[in-house]
């Protein structure tokens, strides 16, 4: 039997995008800042929730970014950092070229 871990998923209140992952503290499509207010809730259906599932997989559009300001990692598909908030645009880095250049530095 298949092991799920469901995340609570938020709406952002300024672009109208919904389902935004617990986790982030900012939408990936707008930047704006989390409501300290926000209601988070439970996925509605596995299709929409963050189902941690080993044979399923999401297929990406291209390499996950690196934030510039914070470091952090976002989706290839986020235009903004979930993690504070920046530009995608600002982004210099991608996660293939970092991880390509720690195996020529090894």
């Amino acid at each position: 039997m298949a092991s799920y871990r469901l995340e609570a998923l938020w709406d952002c209140v300024y672009c109208g995008h919904i389902g935004n992952l617990g986790r982030y503290r900012h939408c990936p499509y707008c930047g704006s800042a989390r409501n300290e207010d926000v209601a988070f809730y439970p996925p509605t259906d596995r299709s929409r929730a963050n189902a941690i599932n080993p044979s399923e997989h999401k297929i990406s559009s291209g390499p996950d970014w690196m934030c510039e300001y914070c470091g952090g990692y976002a989706s290839s598909d986020a235009l903004y950092c979930p993690g504070c908030g920046s530009k995608r645009s600002d982004a210099t880095r991608n996660y293939a070229d970092i991880q390509e250049q720690k195996e020529m530095e090894e």
